[in-house]
C-alpha cells in the first residue's frame, strides 16, 4: 500500500522513524501517542491511544529504547510461549528505557527530565517480598508483553516509579 507516496509494507514499516512525515496519521493530536502491535501473527500494525495518566504514586515516561526479547519474537511468531497465549491486537515489548516527562503527586526520588529505566515486571507492592525490597519474588508480578498487560513498543508508559530507576 501506499501513505504520503511512500510505498509501505505494513508488517514492516518503521512509522516512528518517519513521523514527521504523517503528522495526521501517527497522532489525531498532542493527547495521543503511537503504538506498534501485533494485528496477527507475524504482521505488526500501528495506531495510537490516549496518553497515559500517570496515578500519584507512577511517572509518565516517554519511551525511546525498547528492547527485542525472544519472548516478543515467540508471541510474534507463534502467539504463545507455554501457558501464555496472545490474542491479537496485542502490544509486544518490556525492556524499556526513556525520560521522565510527568510526576504523579506522591512520587519523591524522579523529576520530569529524569532518564530512567524501567523493572518489566509490576508488583503488589504490599507482599512481605516487596515490603523487603525483593520485589522480584512477588507472587502477584505480571509483567510488560505478557497476557493480559499490554508491552511497551509505545512512545509513553505510565509505570510505578518505584519501578523506574535513574541512569
Amino acid at each position: 500500500s501506499q501513505v504520503g507516496g511512500v510505498v509501505v509494507d505494513s508488517g514492516n514499516f518503521d512509522w516512528m522513524a518517519h513521523a514527521d512525515k504523517f503528522p495526521g496519521l501517527c497522532t489525531p493530536d498532542d493527547s495521543y501517542h503511537g503504538l506498534t502491535y501485533v494485528k496477527a501473527f507475524g504482521k505488526m500494525g500501528y495506531t495510537t491511544r490516549p496518553i497515559p495518566t500517570p496515578k500519584e504514586d507512577e511517572v509518565l515516561v516517554k519511551l525511546e529504547y525498547v528492547g527485542i526479547c525472544g519472548s516478543d519474537m515467540h508471541y510474534y511468531e507463534t502467539g504463545a510461549i507455554g501457558n501464555y497465549v496472545v490474542k491479537p491486537p496485542f502490544v509486544l515489548g518490556h525492556e524499556p528505557g526513556g525520560t521522565v516527562v510527568e510526576v504523579g503527586s506522591a512520587v519523591k526520588h524522579l523529576k520530569v527530565g529524569d532518564r530512567v529505566a524501567l523493572e518489566p515486571g509490576k508488583t503488589c507492592g504490599h507482599c512481605k517480598f516487596c515490603r523487603e525490597g525483593k520485589y522480584n519474588l512477588c507472587p502477584d508480578v505480571v509483567f510488560f508483553a505478557t497476557p493480559p498487560v499490554d508491552g511497551v513498543f509505545q512512545e509513553y508508559v505510565a509505570h510505578e516509579a518505584n519501578l523506574c530507576f535513574k541512569l
